[in-house]
């Protein structure tokens, strides 16, 4: 079988140092192409880069770019060629997958359904909310993305919320995301040291709840803890500011795959605080919860879409910086008295979420009738 996967790919030296780049993206779309190679599928990708910045970096680490397709001044010149890019080279029987829609992609679903290819769309993150997409050109955008949304037969969604935005006849498979097992394979349960280690992971903006956290642990005055915090985005000078105002707050910048697992395994407890109050957010899932419970460690989160199905792994509380503060509190006593059961009882449960297992579901949607 070959897929054509269509979305923004980028080299990850790149996304490490390009602000705008989504690496959470970037590593389920690297993870999903590795295993579906190894399962002896040919990949074929498809990259528009709309990110300021990006030929930039590519030069500036020579790397090569022949197959990228930028946005140009005009904007529609290069979403045509990136269109009939595509048209040219899809053949009947491929499968082409989408990573969301984005502008780029408008209308392209409507031509290969007329040419009778199969489509697939993975629907990590999307909202309709005119007032949450920032201005009426982008709510407009975002409606007519909508409607594309509905003519996709075969879908992925990362929320069971993600159903509204899909049509009724849609073969839809909800699927968090997948975990690369192998890059957890040397994790030992978190050690005693008598400090308490946390760590956030990720997107640095109001979104993912980063400022909820800065609040927590202003309310936090147990010196016996250190809160690290990993990222690049929006809020890192007020993370600095935190971090030069708070000793216990160690900002680490962005870190590539390997440096992220080695500083993982260091830590007690990992924090997911994304914002749920947001209505972008009961559309999408915190990838990142996944590699927290490969790691086997306690996990503080809020109640992302779907949490339901990890109440056994998960201290789960809501998007208050009060309750994030408590919960704090009370996982540092959980841990310490439970770390073992903990870590085998979580890596256990992630098996579940294998990338193996995960491309598998893929291939059986996109075979049904």
């Amino acid at each position: 079988m070959r897929f054509i996967i269509c979305s923004t790919m980028l080299h990850p030296d790149v996304e490490q140092i390009l602000p705008g780049a989504s690496p959470a993206a970037g590593k389920y779309i690297r993870n999903l192409e590795h295993v579906l190679t190894n399962l002896g599928h040919e990949i074929v990708e498809m990259s528009y880069v709309a990110i300021p910045g990006a030929k930039e970096a590519y030069t500036q680490l020579e790397l090569n770019d022949n197959d990228i397709i930028y946005k140009d001044k005009t904007i529609i010149w290069s979403v045509l060629r990136y269109q009939k890019k595509i048209l040219k080279e899809v053949h009947k029987d491929d499968i082409v997958i989408f990573y969301n829609v984005v502008y780029y992609d408008l209308g392209l679903i409507s031509k290969l359904n007329k040419r009778g290819i199969k489509s697939l769309l993975i629907l990590a993150d999307h909202t309709g909310d005119m007032k949450e997409n920032g201005n009426f050109i982008r709510g407009m955008i975002a409606k007519a993305i909508s409607k594309d949304y509905k003519k996709f037969k075969y879908v992925i969604a990362l929320s069971e919320r993600a159903r509204r935005f899909l049509a009724q006849d849609a073969h839809i498979e909800i699927m968090e995301g997948g975990i690369n097992l192998d890059s957890f394979k040397e994790f030992a349960p978190p050690s005693d040291e008598g400090i308490t280690r946390y760590m956030y992971a990720g997107t640095l903006t109001d979104v993912t709840g980063v400022d909820i956290l800065l609040e927590a642990i202003a309310m936090n005055h147990d010196k016996g803890s250190v809160f690290y915090i990993s990222g690049k985005g929006p809020l890192e000078e007020k993370v600095k500011e935190a971090a030069s105002r708070d000793t216990r707050i160690k900002y680490i910048g962005f870190l590539p795959d390997d440096e992220y697992y080695q500083l993982m395994q260091k830590m007690n407890i990992l924090v997911n605080p994304r914002n749920m109050d947001l209505e972008q957010n009961q559309n999408n899932f915190p990838s990142k919860v996944l590699e927290y419970l490969a790691a086997g460690r306690m996990v503080i989160s809020t109640k992302f879409a779907g949490w339901e199905k990890f109440t056994d792994c998960f201290e789960f509380c809501d998007s208050s910086a009060v309750l994030l503060a408590d919960a704090i509190l009370k996982a540092k006593e959980k841990s310490t008295k439970h770390k073992n059961e903990l870590f085998s009882h979580n890596r256990k449960r992630a098996e579940e979420f294998s990338w193996d297992n995960q491309a598998r579901k893929i291939i059986d949607l996109v075979e049904m009738k």
